[in-house]
C-alpha cells in the first residue's frame, strides 16, 4: 500500500493573500521546495470572502490566480485538494461581507436557504476552473468547520451532504471530505460521527497532540501524542458502514512551543510517522504546514509562525529534512497487524473520547495492537 504524505500549503509570502496578491516566481519556488522535502499532494485553503465577495459575484482576480495556480500544480506535478468554505483559519476569521452579522450568524450558512444557493454558486464556479485538471483530488468543504458553522448536528449533517451532492455533480469521482478539527471525535460537539464516518469520500482528521489533549498525558514524546492519529483513525474506522473507506490525516505537526528540543521534535515525527503506518485503510498524512507565516503578518498565536517544514524565506528547515526521510521510508511500508485488543463503545449520548483514548494508549503500552468497535 502506498501511503501519500504531502503538507497543508501555506504560501511563503503573502500567506492566504496570495489569491489577490498572487506572486507566479514565489508560487513556483514554494512548490520547489514542496517538492524537494518528499510531499506529492497539498491541501491548499481558498479564503471564502476573496473568492465571493457578494453572494452572486465571484472575484475574476481570484478565479485568475486560481487558474494560474492550478496550472503550477500541473507543472510541477503536485496532487492538490482545496478547501472551500474558509470562514475560520488560524484562529482568525474571514466571513463574507454578505453574510449579515458576521460570526455571530455564521451558523446561518448552514439553514438559510439564500445562503445555501449562494454556497452552491460558489462551488460551481470553483469547479470550473479545477474538475478537469489531472492533479485536482478533490473539495475540502472547509477548514475546521466545527469552529464556524455552530448549528446543532442534524443541521450540519444535512448541509454537508447537500454541499457534497453539487461537489459530486461538477467534479464527480474525486475526494471530497469535510476536513473538521478533532471536536465531534472526541465528544459529542458539532457534525455526526456517523456522518463524518461515511458522507464524502474519504474521512479526514485533525490530529494534534496539544489541541487533542493527549499532550497532557505523557508529553510531546508520550504514548497519546505519537499515538492521537491512530486512535482517531481505529474510531472513525469503527463508524464506517464501508469497511474499505479510507482515511486521511489532513492535519498533524509539532510546535517549538510544545517542545523547544529540535532533536525531540523529530524523534515526535519518527514514533508518530511509524504509529501512522500502521492505520488500517490509510489513505496518506498531510504535514501542517509547508511554510512559516512571516513575522511581518501580525495577530497570530506565536506557535503559528514556526510550524511550517520551510521558512517563509523559502529555506528548508531540519524539520523539511527529516520530513522527506521520513516520506521516503513510509511510502511504501505499510505496518499494520492483527489486532489483539478490543475496545467497544458502550454510549453515545454522554460521549467521551479519552474514555477509550486512555485504554487504547494503555494496551498499546502493554505491547498490545488495539482496535475500536461499536457495540
Amino acid at each position: 500500500m502506498i501511503m501519500r504524505t504531502g503538507v497543508n500549503y501555506i504560501p511563503s509570502g503573502s500567506w492566504l493573500h496570495f489569491w489577490i496578491d498572487f506572486d507566479e516566481e514565489r508560487v513556483r519556488k514554494d512548490l520547489e521546495n514542496i517538492k524537494k522535502i518528499g510531499a506529492d499532494h497539498i491541501r491548499a485553503h481558498l479564503l471564502w470572502h476573496y473568492f465571493q465577495p457578494n453572494a452572486g459575484y465571484m472575484s475574476t482576480t481570484c478565479m485568475k490566480n486560481l487558474e494560474r495556480f492550478t496550472a503550477l500544480c500541473e507543472e510541477y506535478d503536485i496532487d492538490f485538494f482545496l478547501s472551500l468554505f474558509t470562514g475560520f483559519m488560524s484562529g482568525m476569521w474571514f466571513v463574507p461581507p454578505w453574510i449579515i452579522g458576521g460570526t455571530s450568524r455564521a451558523a446561518e450558512i448552514a439553514e438559510k436557504e439564500e445562503y445555501i444557493e449562494a454556497e452552491k454558486f460558489y462551488i460551481r464556479n470553483i469547479a470550473s476552473v479545477v474538475s478537469d485538471s489531472p492533479n485536482f483530488l478533490g473539495f475540502d468543504l472547509g477548514n475546521e468547520l466545527t469552529c464556524f458553522v455552530t448549528v446543532g448536528p442534524g443541521y450540519r449533517d444535512k448541509w454537508a451532504r447537500e454541499m457534497f451532492e453539487v461537489m459530486e455533480q461538477c467534479a464527480p469521482g474525486k475526494l471530497h471530505n469535510n476536513g473538521v478539527d478533532h471536536q465531534p471525535w472526541l465528544r459529542n460537539n458539532g457534525f455526526s460521527r456517523p456522518a463524518l464516518a461515511n458522507d464524502g469520500a474519504i474521512t479526514p482528521l485533525h490530529c494534534w497532540c496539544e489541541f487533542t489533549g493527549a499532550v497532557k498525558r505523557g508529553g510531546v514524546l508520550g504514548t497519546a501524542s505519537t499515538n492521537i492519529a491512530q486512535f482517531m483513525a481505529s474510531l472513525a474506522n469503527a463508524y464506517a458502514l464501508d469497511p474499505e473507506r479510507k482515511v486521511w490525516i489532513q492535519e498533524f505537526g509539532i510546535a517549538k512551543q510544545w517542545e523547544p528540543d529540535l532533536d525531540k521534535r523529530l524523534l515526535f515525527m519518527d514514533k508518530t510517522f511509524e504509529s501512522i503506518s500502521m492505520i488500517d485503510n490509510l489513505w496518506g498524512v498531510t504535514w501542517w504546514c509547508s511554510h512559516d507565516i512571516g513575522k511581518e503578518f501580525k495577530g497570530y498565536n506565536p506557535l503559528e509562525y514556526e510550524l511550517g517544514l520551510i521558512d517563509s524565506d523559502n529555506n528548508i528547515k531540519p524539520e523539511g529534512e527529516h520530513f522527506a526521510l521520513l516520506a521516503e521510508k513510509y511510502k511504501r511500508q505499510n505496518t499494520a497487524h492483527e489486532k489483539t485488543y478490543v475496545i467497544k463503545i458502550d454510549s453515545e449520548e454522554e460521549f467521551d473520547g479519552w474514555k477509550y483514548g486512555d485504554e487504547y494508549m494503555k494496551a498499546i503500552d502493554k505491547g498490545e495492537y488495539p482496535v475500536i468497535k461499536r457495540s
